[in-house]
């Protein structure tokens, strides 16, 4: 699918409708940026466009220029809440190949001459 090209900018996305509610495509622009998120205004309005067509996102209001506000939609929470959850399991995956990391490493000399022997790989019989 498309739409999954850029799934952190659509999480953010939907956590800053939930948390601020109603804002337009610059509004949520500018929100990331204040949170140091390198975003274009091209990558926030296509990422709107497919939260839109989704059902994630609705428009809210339409200002008398044509600005629309989106608003989060039922489904939105729900997804929004699905993709908290993935990113907790891979935080949760990460966390735990990083205390394997040194095990499985650790069957090398390097770390078994040193650290396993403090004679320095000398033996007991010299």
């Amino acid at each position: 699918m498309k739409h999954s090209c850029l799934p952190h900018l659509q999480l953010l996305l939907l956590l800053a409708l939930h948390r601020r509610g109603p804002l337009c495509g610059y509004g949520l622009q500018k929100l990331l940026q204040s949170l140091g998120v390198d975003v274009r205004d091209a990558a926030v309005y296509k990422a709107i466009t497919l939260l839109e067509k989704r059902g994630l996102v609705e428009v809210a209001e339409q200002g008398p220029r044509g600005r629309k506000r989106y608003r989060l939609t039922r489904r939105g929470l729900e997804e929004m809440a699905n993709l908290l959850d993935e990113a907790e399991l891979l935080h949760q995956a990460l966390s735990l190949l990083k205390s394997l990391a040194p095990e499985s490493r650790g069957g090398g000399a390097s770390t078994s001459g040193q650290a396993g022997n403090p004679s320095g790989g000398r033996g007991s019989g010299g």
